[in-house]
Protein backbone atom coordinates (compact mmCIF):
# COMPACT_ATOMS: atom_id res chain seq x y z
CA UNK A 1 0.00 0.00 0.00
CA UNK A 2 1.16 3.59 -0.61
CA UNK A 3 0.57 6.55 1.17
CA UNK A 4 0.80 10.57 0.23
CA UNK A 5 0.60 12.61 3.94
CA UNK A 6 0.76 16.68 3.43
CA UNK A 7 2.14 17.97 7.09
CA UNK A 8 -0.22 15.35 8.80
CA UNK A 9 1.55 14.84 12.39
CA UNK A 10 -0.81 11.20 13.44
CA UNK A 11 0.64 8.35 14.05
CA UNK A 12 1.32 5.88 11.25
CA UNK A 13 0.89 2.02 12.24
CA UNK A 14 2.04 -1.07 10.05
CA UNK A 15 -0.33 -3.93 10.54
CA UNK A 16 1.22 -7.95 10.96
CA UNK A 17 1.96 -8.86 7.92
CA UNK A 18 1.43 -5.74 5.83
CA UNK A 19 3.72 -3.58 3.77
CA UNK A 20 3.51 0.53 3.46
CA UNK A 21 5.13 2.90 1.99
CA UNK A 22 4.78 6.42 3.34
CA UNK A 23 5.73 9.93 1.74
CA UNK A 24 5.39 12.74 4.21
CA UNK A 25 5.54 16.18 2.94
CA UNK A 26 6.36 19.05 5.62
CA UNK A 27 6.94 22.49 6.08
CA UNK A 28 6.55 23.42 9.48
CA UNK A 29 7.89 21.50 12.58
CA UNK A 30 6.04 17.97 13.93
CA UNK A 31 6.17 14.91 15.53
CA UNK A 32 5.44 11.31 14.20
CA UNK A 33 5.16 8.31 16.05
CA UNK A 34 5.55 5.11 14.16
CA UNK A 35 4.19 1.50 15.15
CA UNK A 36 5.19 -1.43 13.40
CA UNK A 37 3.65 -4.89 14.54
CA UNK A 38 5.09 -8.89 13.81
CA UNK A 39 6.44 -9.10 10.15
CA UNK A 40 5.20 -5.76 8.85
CA UNK A 41 7.67 -3.11 6.88
CA UNK A 42 7.40 0.35 5.87
CA UNK A 43 9.63 2.54 3.47
CA UNK A 44 9.03 5.91 4.80
CA UNK A 45 10.13 8.98 2.64
CA UNK A 46 10.22 12.48 4.38
CA UNK A 47 10.11 15.12 2.12
CA UNK A 48 10.73 18.98 3.57
CA UNK A 49 13.10 21.94 3.83
CA UNK A 50 14.19 23.64 6.82
CA UNK A 51 12.55 20.96 8.69
CA UNK A 52 12.89 19.57 13.24
CA UNK A 53 11.04 16.23 12.90
CA UNK A 54 10.80 14.20 16.18
CA UNK A 55 10.01 10.40 15.00
CA UNK A 56 9.34 7.83 17.70
CA UNK A 57 9.74 4.38 15.97
CA UNK A 58 7.80 1.32 18.15
CA UNK A 59 8.48 -2.09 16.88
CA UNK A 60 5.92 -4.77 18.89
CA UNK A 61 6.64 -8.02 17.43
CA UNK A 62 9.86 -9.42 15.88
CA UNK A 63 11.04 -9.65 11.83
CA UNK A 64 9.59 -5.78 11.27
CA UNK A 65 11.56 -3.23 9.10
CA UNK A 66 11.63 -0.03 8.68
CA UNK A 67 13.42 2.02 6.02
CA UNK A 68 13.69 6.46 6.80
CA UNK A 69 14.76 8.28 3.67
Amino acid sequence: MKLLHTNIFTPVSVAKDESLELIDVFDVQGKKTIELASYSALTYLVVGSDVDMDIQLITKGPHCSCTIF
